[in-house]
């Protein structure tokens, strides 16, 4: 998947109803960050890239989404092994994400 190089920290205002919200930059489910009025938050699921709270967040909340991309590589590459597209090309999005 493309990558955007203008990735920016998203912020949106709650308004008590919504509980959808739809980050538009591409992440992985656990390498995001979302806090709520300055404070990190674990009260949502992440289904096909939109973030569900449990709860809307109160009218007037202060909500950002960042990427929380570890410096590490999670992929082996074996030498002689068939080329690995998909491993690759995920390797390369974390890479340009961090």
């Amino acid at each position: 998947m493309t990558i955007s190089a203008n990735y920016e920290p998203i912020e949106y205002i709650g308004n008590g109803v919504a509980r959808n919200f739809v980050p538009p930059f591409k992440f992985f489910d656990n390498e995001i960050v979302v806090t709520i009025n300055g404070n990190i938050t674990k009260a949502y699921e992440i289904l096909n890239g939109t973030v569900i709270f449990n709860t809307a967040p109160a009218d007037g909340a202060v909500i950002v989404f960042k990427r929380n991309v570890p410096l590490s590589q999670d992929v082996t590459f074996i030498e002689g092994e068939n080329f690995p597209a998909n491993d690759f090309e995920y390797s390369l999005d974390r890479l340009y994400m961090a």
